[in-house]
């Protein structure tokens, strides 16, 4: 892991950045070695419990406070449109279920990526190999007549093709010319 060059607590220099983000947190961490600092802070110390979970809720909030300020600063009704955007799409099943249809491609190419990063390659074009698949996969099922059981797997399937033909030309011109 590289080390971070920057100094701004005293007794930090010999830090991780990973324990450098700890101690910038006021976090203290327990393990048998002492290394110093204005809080108890340990060499080969273990994670934090529930630090994900924490991390997940502070962005969350800070989702939600950065939008009600735009909301506040732009609208002429804030607390309507407040309502309307952190109530109402709890108040009926239809809403809720307008929420989850609209989320659906955003999950999807969330996954996608988050696959990608995995291996390490970085694709830009997930959105669009989504849309792409999508697009086809509606053609298919409107356009060619099959018997009913097969005809919603086969267009599932022209829809995969599609979104691989996509993701292949950026995985071609990176094996062929190297490109990032």
């Amino acid at each position: 892991m590289p080390r971070c060059n920057i100094s701004l607590f005293p007794d930090t220099d010999d830090l991780s950045e990973e324990e450098l983000g700890y101690y910038m947190l006021g976090v203290k961490i327990q393990s048998d070695e002492e290394v110093g600092g204005w809080f108890v802070l340990k060499k080969n110390a273990k994670r934090i419990p529930n630090f994900n979970l924490i991390r997940t809720f502070v962005a969350i909030t800070i989702a939600i406070v950065t939008a009600v300020i735009i909301i506040m600063l732009v609208s002429k009704e804030p607390a309507t449109a407040i309502y309307n955007f952190l109530i109402c799409p709890m108040t009926t099943v239809r809403y809720f279920g307008n929420v989850v249809e609209l989320m659906t491609p955003l999950l999807f190419t969330g996954l996608a990526v988050s696959l990608m990063f995995q291996t390490k390659i970085y694709n830009l074009s997930t959105e669009g190999m989504f849309y792409t698949g999508g697009f086809v996969a509606a053609i298919f099922a409107t356009l060619i007549p099959m018997t009913s059981g097969f005809h919603s797997i086969a267009g599932i399937v022209a829809g995969m093709l599609a979104a691989s033909v996509i993701a292949f030309i950026p995985a071609f011109m990176k094996l062929k010319f190297g490109g990032k």
